[in-house]
């Protein structure tokens, strides 16, 4: 497994004098920043601290992120076959194309949103400010974000039987 640079958190092969080729720094260097990048998903336990602060919180928020994927070429046929039957209706049946049409029951956009939300706790001070996602895996229902260090180390703990 590629290192994490600790400043940028990501996945990389350090130059040979040890500087990340994503953000230019030295990757022995100690970071700036007190958080830790931490994967979590759907089944992760969370400790009851915030994940921002480390501040014993019960309150938790929701971070989600999105991704547009491409549809299927299969569903790019029945869109196709739903575009032409539609026209085909339109022209021996104007009002009812028109109504297809209306409905949205052919498809233009050859694309699918999908989106992945989870809870995690956050403390009333921290609620406000932005949760940090380093990268995000649809497919696999999880994300990395920026937390706290106390606060990855009871995550890791208390998963430990999950990894």
């Amino acid at each position: 497994m590629l290192p994490e640079c600790p400043h940028c958190f990501t996945r990389v092969i350090p130059s040979k004098d040890g500087i990340c080729p994503s953000c230019g720094k030295d990757m022995e260097a100690p970071p700036e920043d007190t958080g830790v990048s931490a994967r979590i998903s759907k089944r992760t336990k969370f400790p009851n601290i915030c994940h921002q602060c480390g501040v014993n919180t019960t309150k938790t928020s929701e971070i989600s992120e999105w991704k547009r994927e491409s549809v299927e070429e299969q569903e790019k046929e029945d869109s196709i076959v739903i575009s032409m039957l539609s026209l085909a209706a339109s022209m021996i049946f104007l009002p009812l194309g028109f109504v297809v049409q209306l409905l949205g029951l052919s498809r233009n956009e050859q694309h699918l949103d999908t989106e992945l939300r989870l809870s995690i706790p956050t403390c009333g001070s921290c609620d406000a400010k932005a949760t940090t996602v380093v990268d995000c895996s649809i497919e696999k229902q999880s994300m990395r974000i920026l937390v706290d260090r106390r606060f990855a180390e009871q995550v890791s703990a208390l998963n430990e039987s999950e990894i």
